[in-house]
């Protein structure tokens, strides 16, 4: 019998991006941890889950984590994953690291992209992040 084992690493990552959000942390901490430390599976099951890593220590305030994965998800700008813009976490994190130029060209590609995808809490979410990167730059 074979097994196809290529979506652990990414229920995994997904259901610790969940618990990120949602709130607990330390639980969000181990499984975020689990799914970096499976080996990467081949094709569209290995860049699948990689936003979902980034964003979810990106939500811990764990930046050097997400960084990790700050490369591999910039070949995939203009992309959803379920939902969510790719753009949106590269600004957070060009917001992260003082790039207010490159976060504001993320920001704005994905509104534009959310707008032909009338994904409209997406595009609230990119406008919030946006607002506090205007915060942030004017200190």
């Amino acid at each position: 019998m074979a097994a196809n084992t290529e979506w652990y690493p990414s229920a995994m990552a997904l259901y610790g991006h969940f618990l990120a959000v949602t709130g607990r942390r330390a639980t969000a901490k181990v499984q975020l941890d689990r799914a970096a430390a499976c080996l990467e599976p081949p094709g569209y099951g290995g860049d699948f889950y990689i936003p979902f890593l980034a964003e979810g220590y990106l939500h811990l305030e764990e930046s050097e984590q997400a960084a990790v994965y700050i490369e591999r998800i910039r070949s995939l700008r203009g992309f959803m994953y379920y939902g969510n813009s790719v753009d949106r976490i590269l600004g957070v994190m060009a917001t992260l690291a003082g790039d207010w130029e490159m976060a504001e060209r993320a920001f704005e590609d994905g509104v534009a992209l959310c707008r032909r995808a009338t994904n409209q809490p997406e595009e609230a979410e990119i406008l919030y992040e946006w607002a506090r990167t205007a915060l942030l730059q004017s200190r």
